[in-house]
């Protein structure tokens, strides 16, 4: 069985990144982490905008998309993108 959690998204010096001044987080195939049940209680009845980004009071969190988007990439530091 696979479990998925939400870990917060580092740049290349292993710092946690930042978004107007909220943590991002992306789904993680492992434990380490805040629960999909948890994090469900965060997001309730919210939708993920069209480039895979959705905003909370306290952080972001994006999906498949917006992992792939420039946006993450930058604050990442993936890549040619920063």
């Amino acid at each position: 069985m696979t479990y998925y959690s939400y870990i917060f998204a580092k740049n290349g010096c292993g710092n946690a990144v930042r978004l107007n001044n909220k943590k991002v987080y992306f789904s993680y195939s492992g434990v380490n982490g805040i629960s999909e049940d948890e994090m469900k209680v965060y997001t309730h009845k919210k939708k993920f905008d069209a480039n895979g980004w959705l905003q909370t009071n306290d952080f972001y969190v994006v999906n498949e998309k917006g992992m792939r988007s420039s946006t993450f990439l930058k604050l990442c530091q993936i890549g040619n993108n920063y």
